[in-house]
């Protein structure tokens, strides 16, 4: 009996311990397996492609160093509750130091059913080490709704200005709402850059110099997700953009191409302003408005300027007035290769008078066409009644040959749908009295001897 029961005792002990074994693997097992409320899926992150702004059936995927250098994305419940962060360390992937990293995805993770908010952002840690720091802080299990601000009123301010693709890259950001279901496998979200991209071709007279350009009327803040309040928004009115190298000429097929640049994303509202410095005609700037008025983010904005062949038509009279005599006209006009130089003797009085815009031989009706200098900053002259919105200007110049005297000329018209602005620079250069040569008056030249009496007026020179 004793050894029968022995036997009887140690299969019991086995079949326990067998029984025990079984169990811990089916609770294994068990573990594994997602309950029936929750999905196990992965997510996928990609840098959309950039939409041109001209046709809208070409995209572009984007140029190098345009695409992700650091992520973040928070997953969160209905009531804001963190159910998911990820955060991944880019800084042992190449591509993604570069900024090059196109597309990135997770590895399996389980969540339970139902709806969920997904933020995402990439490139945010080079603008701002606060804002980073605050959206890669946040915890599983933290609750962002009463976080003040909250992420869909984050704004970022001139995010466009930092953009250099080596130390600060392209800020991005995405927003989706997901309905988890027993189906779902992953999730995949699109990031949008913030900025839109200016890609600019100038055409105009062959070997034209281009000295600098600007593009302004942008908004200066950008929000972190595209239907962020943004309050109170200020344009950018005078951004200048860097030309590489500092001067570029345009070619034999009259026209040179901008390296491509970025301006913040903008709203509807107002027109853009452009602004092209040439080596024409001693410095010509030329001045236009856009018809486009919103900038989307993540967009291509290609702009094609037109450098017309507009010119000044200007008229010049100068005399001179010998102590005792009449005012004697001297032969003077501006330099023939609109260069809109002249050179004038030293002491002589001058009247000039800009007669509007001309273009192949016709003049353009212009609706304003003045000078525009600051007279109290011009050295070399006496202006007589001078004021900086009329088409006339006189004046007398020193008493010194050789000098140079920059005047300022604006003019503003109209032709088809285009607004038109542009600079102009007048040279005045003195010569020695004994170098001009004067208008014979009896074989008829035109002189107005009542209009030059009362411009003969007087200057001292004062030495130091």
């Amino acid at each position: 009996m004793y050894r029968k029961k022995h036997v009887i005792d140690t299969a019991v002990i086995h079949l326990i311990w067998l029984l025990a074994i079984m169990a811990a693997s089916c609770s294994a097992i068990t573990d594994d397996v997602p309950a029936q409320d929750d999905a196990t899926l992965r997510l996928n992150i990609v840098s959309r492609d950039e939409g041109r702004l001209d046709t809208r059936a070409v995209t572009e995927a984007g140029n190098s160093h345009e695409f992700i250098h650091r992520l973040c994305v928070l997953i969160v419940a209905p009531d804001g509750t963190v159910v998911k962060k990820l955060l991944p360390n880019l800084d042992v992937v190449a591509l993604a130091q570069q900024g090059n990293l196109r597309r990135w995805a997770s590895d399996d993770f389980t969540i339970t059913l139902g709806a969920y908010d997904v933020y995402a952002f990439a490139n945010i840690d080079t603008y701002y080490d606060g804002l980073w720091g605050s959206l890669t802080g946040l915890a599983e299990g933290d609750n962002i709704s009463g976080i003040s601000p909250s992420l869909r009123s984050i704004v970022l301010a001139d995010p466009a200005s930092k953009i250099d693709l080596v130390d600060y890259f392209i800020p991005m950001s995405a927003y989706a709402r997901v309905n988890v279901t027993k189906s779902t496998s992953a999730i995949s979200i699109g990031l949008d850059r913030l900025v839109s991209k200016v890609r600019m071709t100038i055409r105009g007279k062959a070997g034209t110099t281009v000295t600098a350009l600007s593009f302004a009327g942008y908004a200066d803040r950008v929000g972190l997700f595209a239907d962020t309040p943004l309050g109170d928004v200020k344009t950018m009115e005078s951004n200048v953009v860097g030309v590489s190298p500092k001067t570029v000429q345009i070619g034999k097929k009259d026209s040179v191409s901008i390296a491509d640049f970025y301006v913040n994303s903008s709203p509807a509202g107002r027109p853009y302003s452009v602004s092209v410095a040439t080596n024409e005609h001693g410095g010509v700037v030329y001045k236009a408005t856009t018809a486009r008025t919103e900038l989307p983010r993540n967009s291509i904005y290609p702009l094609i300027l037109q450098l017309n062949d507009y010119g000044l038509d200007l008229e010049a009279e100068v005399w001179v007035s010998p102590i005792g005599s009449l005012p004697v006209p001297v032969v003077a006009d501006f330099d023939a290769a609109d260069t809109y130089s002249i050179s004038i003797p030293e002491g002589a009085q001058f009247r000039f008078t800009v007669r509007g815009i001309s273009a192949g031989g016709t003049t353009v009706p212009a609706s304003r066409c003045v000078w525009s200098f600051d007279a109290a900053a011009v050295s070399g002259v006496a202006f007589d009644g001078y004021a900086p919105d009329a088409a006339v200007v006189k004046g007398r110049v020193t008493a010194q040959a050789g000098l140079t005297i920059p005047l300022a000329v604006t003019s503003q018209w109209r032709q088809g749908n285009v607004d038109y602005n542009r600079g102009y620079t007048v040279r005045v250069t003195t010569t020695d009295l004994s170098e001009a040569t004067f208008k014979n008056v009896a074989q008829g030249s035109p002189l107005n001897v009542e209009r030059l009496v009362e411009l003969n007026t007087e200057m001292l020179n004062l030495f130091k």
